[in-house]
């Protein structure tokens, strides 16, 4: 008769938590309770025969597959992708010359590492981007969302007060007027997506010139001549001519 060793951790876990004890586990089961004693972690190993393994899974309401001991030896270790990851989000950034020094690689280790990291993360809405000449890390991919759900997450952070520092300095130089296509690309790096956060929240407007704050930022900070939440108010066009100069 075939034999199996059960998996004595789930036995006795599910029976616990079923609030039986192991005679009526036993009886419901139709076998033996000196069999049950070899679920217990406790007691020492023992083989099973597979009819009696069929009546446990019916009276737990397991599979077969989850009834059968796992392999006892020890787990190899993770894989390098997996330190990576690990590495990369508890950090928040490393180059690659510090994930080599701190997981014990050489460069094209950290590198083959990281390339893995990219793949596994394809799909997953994470994503590993680079920032800057050599640092990684990991982030949401927002182009899992559409733009209307992430002008909607920027509301939720704007209304929580996590606009960050360099965002709020954006927005105070649109206020200003001083956010023409000439300053973005003098003060604006190409790392630094304030302006966009700024698009997605729906606080700026993208005009020929450059941004402008909407309507309903320019009534709530009670500016002059934004009389509406709803209307842009009547621009001086020397105003504009003024800016271009």
């Amino acid at each position: 008769m075939a034999v199996v060793r059960l998996n004595r951790r789930l036995i006795n876990d599910r029976r616990i938590a079923a609030g039986l004890t192991l005679q009526q586990l036993a009886d419901r089961a139709g076998v033996d309770r000196w069999l049950l004693h070899l679920a217990e972690p406790h007691d020492g190993d023992g083989d099973v025969a597979i009819d009696a393994l069929v009546r446990l899974s019916d009276a737990l309401d397991l599979s077969l597959e989850d009834l059968i001991s796992e392999d006892p030896s020890e787990p190899g270790p993770p894989a390098d992708g997996a330190r990576a990851a690990a590495a990369l989000v508890d950090h928040g950034r490393l180059t690659r010359s510090q994930l080599a020094e701190t997981l014990g690689w050489t460069l094209p280790d950290a590198a083959a590492a990281l390339r893995r990291v990219e793949r596994s993360l394809r799909g997953s809405g994470l994503r590993l981007r680079r920032v800057g000449a050599q640092a990684y890390r990991i982030e949401a991919d927002l182009r899992c969302l559409t733009p209307l759900e992430r002008g909607r997450l920027r509301h939720l952070e704007i209304r929580e007060g996590e606009l960050g520092a360099d965002v709020a300095a954006v927005l105070l130089a649109v206020v200003r007027g001083l956010v023409t296509e000439k300053w973005l690309k003098a003060n604006v790096g190409p790392d630094d997506n304030a302006a966009e956060v700024l698009l997605q929240a729906r606080l700026v407007l993208c005009q020929h010139h450059g941004l402008e704050i909407t309507p309903a930022v320019g009534y709530s900070l009670d500016l002059h001549g934004w009389d509406s939440p709803d209307e842009l108010p009547t621009r001086d066009p020397l105003v504009d001519l003024f800016r271009r100069l």
